[in-house]
């Protein structure tokens, strides 16, 4: 699925990009570069302007930046206090990937392109509207998916708010990786029934 692809270009590109969505992108480079300096930053707003979506799919995906952000922060500040080993490996890499875009395979056709990590099967579409490359969002969710849209803007919005409490709990006295992690995994449960 694209959100996947998405996640994991959130996931490898490098923390040194410099420009946010407010920098208009004039390659399709620029416009996942774009995108992944809106993720550091936490700003949903800029994220979401990296995308050519529709309203939905624009809740969506901001969302997605907010609990991505929590989730990166909450590994950023566990990994700080209490070391690697306190963070599982299916976690979010931290975007210290310097040759991700290196790897990547763009081709460009007029007004579209597509941008694909070696290993990927499934390209991450991009289109250029008004002279600006723009990801193509269109099919960031399926139809089912944007039909439960409340549904899910309710389990990330919980999720982002388990990780958030989970991060201020850190370095705290009385509380252990182990602990922090059982707490906020058990606040999720609750946010997926």
């Amino acid at each position: 699925m694209k959100c996947k692809m998405i996640l994991a270009v959130i996931a490898c590109l490098s923390l040194s990009l410099s420009a946010g969505c407010s920098k208009k992108a004039s390659t399709p480079k620029e416009a996942l570069e774009n995108m992944v300096k809106a993720m550091q930053d936490g700003d949903s707003e800029a994220f979401v302007a990296c995308f050519d979506a529709t309203e939905d799919q624009e809740k969506f995906l901001g969302v997605m930046c907010e609990v991505t952000y929590a989730k990166m922060k909450f590994k950023e500040a566990m990994v700080k206090e209490y070391g690697e080993d306190a963070i599982p490996k299916s976690y979010l890499d931290d975007f210290k990937d310097d040759k991700w875009l290196e790897d990547m395979e763009i081709k460009i056709d007029g007004d579209k392109a597509t941008a694909t990590k070696k290993g990927q099967k499934e390209p991450l579409n991009l289109v250029k509207k008004d002279g600006e490359w723009k990801i193509d969002a269109k099919d960031m969710a399926d139809e089912n998916q944007m039909k439960d849209m409340g549904m899910t803007l309710k389990m990330f919005e919980a999720l982002t708010k388990a990780m958030k409490d989970a991060t201020s709990k850190i370095g705290k006295k009385g509380y252990t990786a182990e602990k922090i992690h059982k707490e906020m995994y058990e606040e999720m449960a609750k946010a997926m029934k």
